[in-house]
């Protein structure tokens, strides 16, 4: 069929405006003059694009979009992972959380008494919403416009949703952030909840149910995999311009931990660790073991030779990989063969057996090793006894619902379980269970996975 070709005349005062296509070369060569932008977060999320990240109620997403937001406001990429290292000026939507549920989220415990402090946050970023009878495209429209925001994030769907699938209102959004990302240049990551994963499995984007058409609108998608064994895992799904690395078979696990600075974020597995040192490392956990067998901070400070508020810091620095590092260390020592013990024969003809040294006198022969080669724990006066538990020390189960149980005492009568512990999923607290006559009393015990000193 012949095209039709319109006259002069019949041109609309419409078409002036109109932008003629251009070849795919020409587009090729501007956006080859354009300078490469890092990526915000990993192969995860791309500048300039429109990232979505999924997963069900309380399973860590808003305190990972958080800490990939203080990341970027801060140009200080999260440990492990390839992000951009220039500042940007960050806005954080937050449509769940009041301002005083983020202030208590963000202001760790002080155990010593007081007042504590907040972590205080990079200048550069910036939290809000709009008001309640607000639309929510518009609002984040103005705002990018005005104060010419880079990163936008919003914290999350299910907040502007009218009814129970929401699908409709959640599609307007996601459809209406991919026309400002490509209007003007800003990179927007949107978080959605997803169905609770009931079966133990890796979650997947069929766990968004109708919601699933979002992720054929945004160039990039990721989620939070929760599983019944308490392990979080981090998933790649979908990506526009980067390849696919961290997918189901090579994926990131992680768990939620707050600092000793009160800033809540996820501790990932060794593989994004940074390289520690060794002797701060044996500082660390000296300090830790010492205060998980329930020493208190003044006493860790004499043993140690430093202040009271150093010890506090110190325990407060204490992660899973700083222990690692420490067996890590020792293992690679060589075994000390034992030394022939010297007798004196005496004036009696009795024998006289004396040490060379003592774990509180540097002998000639020791003053070049660090302090934690030169005290030995268990013979400080009031650390007799002395010895790290660990949950993970104990016998491990699985109750009938697919709960993690750690096992540390049985009934002699019946061999049912008489003290247990297990570790919540959400906060990764340690809650105790003792079984009496009259009931299971439950109580928390700890926010690791260290147990109270043995009596």
């Amino acid at each position: 069929m012949k095209s039709e070709v319109y006259t002069e005349t019949e041109v609309s005062s419409d078409d002036s405006t109109f932008e003629m296509p251009r070849s795919a070369n020409d587009v090729i060569a501007e956006a080859l003059r354009q300078k490469a932008r890092p990526p915000l977060f990993d192969a995860f999320w791309q500048g300039g694009e429109v990232a979505l990240l999924f997963g069900e109620a309380g399973g860590g997403k808003s305190v990972l979009a958080t800490q990939i937001a203080e990341a970027l406001a801060r140009g200080k990429p999260i440990d492990g992972f390839v992000m951009a290292k220039r500042r940007h000026k960050v806005l954080y939507v937050d449509l769940n959380l009041s301002a005083v549920q983020f202030q208590r989220r963000y202001t760790p415990e002080n155990e010593n008494g007081g007042k504590p402090s907040p972590y205080r946050f990079a200048e550069r970023f910036h939290r809000g919403c709009p008001k309640f009878d607000e639309d929510l495209v518009s609002w984040v429209t103005r705002a990018v416009r005005l104060c010419g925001y880079e990163v936008v994030v919003i914290d999350d769907l299910s907040a502007v949703m009218r009814t129970d699938d929401g699908t409709f209102d959640s599609l307007r959004i996601m459809r209406e952030m991919k026309r400002l990302s490509q209007r003007t240049g800003v990179s927007i990551l949107v978080l959605a909840d997803s169905m609770p994963n009931r079966r133990g499995l890796e979650a997947t984007e069929a766990d968004l149910r109708r919601s699933r058409i979002l992720c054929s609108v945004a160039d990039s998608v990721f989620g939070l995999s929760c599983l019944n064994n308490g392990l979080v895992k981090l998933i790649q799904f979908r990506t526009q311009t980067a390849k696919i690395v961290w997918d189901s078979k090579n994926a990131v696990e992680c768990t939620i931990f707050q600092q000793e600075n009160g800033f809540l974020g996820m501790y990932f597995d060794p593989r994004f660790q940074p390289k520690l040192d060794g002797d701060l490392c044996h500082k660390i956990n000296f300090a830790a073991v010492f205060r998980s067998n329930g020493f208190s901070y003044n006493q860790i400070a004499h043993v140690m030779g430093i202040s009271k508020s150093q010890a506090f810091r110190l325990v407060r620095r204490w992660t899973p990989s700083i222990q690692e590092e420490v067996e890590r260390l020792e293992s690679l020592k060589p075994k000390a063969q034992p030394e022939p013990e010297k007798e004196f024969a005496s004036d009696n003809g009795v024998i006289d057996i004396t040490p060379e040294d003592s774990y509180f006198e540097d002998a000639p022969d020791k003053t070049d090793l660090p302090w934690y080669q030169r005290i030995d724990p268990t013979q400080v006066p009031f650390a007799a006894g002395l010895g790290r538990r660990s949950i993970y020390d104990l016998e491990s189960e699985t109750d009938e619902y697919g709960n993690r149980l750690f096992v540390e005492s049985r009934s002699e009568n019946d061999n049912r379980r008489a003290v247990w512990y297990t570790v919540c999923k959400r906060s990764g607290h340690v809650r105790r269970h003792h079984r009496t006559m009259y009931g299971t009393q439950n109580e928390t015990i700890s926010n690791n996975h260290w147990l109270p000193r043995r009596e």
